[in-house]
């Protein structure tokens, strides 16, 4: 019987995952830029908001994909993207800020991500052109 258990055990850690269960921050961060450069904004949106409480925030979704049109309108199209900054403020919330390039104007974005039951998943997404107006990561006070 334990035999067996642990063949199954091996079994299952061996077998491939597919790369939206693997879910790693630069993962869903290539995804959803790649997203963004090809202009599939709203694609981009779903995908990177999964489950995640924002999918029960429709009005909300589209007015933050709205700005973005507003925005890749204004600077022009994405043409690519770096971190900037990698923050670990707790092992289950990591906070990287990105710079989006576009012919224009950097854009910049700050996505949150917490994992929970080895899952990670963007609990903030915020964008802006400038890089001192996006809000600071989620912090602990200070003692």
């Amino acid at each position: 019987m334990m035999r067996h258990l642990l063949a199954l055990l091996a079994l299952l850690l061996l077998a491939p995952m597919p790369a939206a269960a693997q879910g790693m921050p630069k993962d869903i961060a290539d995804t959803f830029f790649a997203r963004l450069k090809t202009g599939e904004y709203q694609k981009a949106y779903a995908e990177i908001w999964g489950d995640s409480l924002m999918k029960s925030k429709p009005m909300e979704v589209a007015n933050v994909i709205n700005q973005m049109e507003i925005a890749f309108r204004t600077y022009g199209a994405p043409e690519g993207y770096e971190l900037v900054s990698e923050e670990v403020v707790a092992p289950s919330l990591h906070v990287n800020t990105y710079l989006v390039r576009t012919p224009m104007s950097p854009v910049f974005f700050r996505v949150q991500f917490y994992r929970y039951a080895q899952k990670w998943t963007v609990y903030r997404l915020d964008f802006a052109d400038m890089i001192g107006r996006l809000p600071p990561a989620n912090r602990a006070p200070n003692s």
